[in-house]
C-alpha cells in the first residue's frame, strides 16, 4: 500500500504527541511521550525527535510512505521541526 497519509504535531506543556492519518479519517499510527514505554525528558526538542521516529517507523509499517506535515496553527520551529526531522530519518517522505 503506497498511501499518502497526514501528520499532525500537537505541542502540549508537559508532552507531544504526534499522529499519521489516512485520508479515509483512520489513525494508522501515533506516538506521544506520554506512553509508558518513553523514558527521559517528555518536552524537549530531542524528545520531539523521538517521537517523530517513532510516528515515522510505525506509519512505514502501515504501508504509508509519503505524508503531509500538519504543524497544527503552530510554527515551524523546535518541538514541531524536531517531530518532521525524526520522520525524515525514519524514512517518510514530507
Amino acid at each position: 500500500m503506497n498511501s499518502r497519509g497526514k501528520l499532525s504535531a500537537s505541542r502540549l506543556a508537559p508532552s507531544i504527541e504526534s499522529a499519521c492519518a489516512l485520508a479515509c479519517a483512520s489513525t494508522v499510527a501515533s506516538a506521544s511521550t506520554a506512553e509508558k514505554s518513553f523514558g527521559g525528558a517528555t518536552g524537549t526538542v530531542d524528545a520531539a525527535k523521538q517521537v517523530g521516529k517513532l510516528v515515522g517507523e510505525r506509519a512505514k509499517a502501515a504501508g504509508v510512505d509519503t505524508v503531509v506535515f500538519d504543524r497544527g496553527g503552530n510554527r515551524y520551529h523546535g518541538r514541531v521541526a524536531g517531530i518532521a526531522d525524526g520522520a525524515r530519518e525514519a524514512g517518510l517522505t514530507l
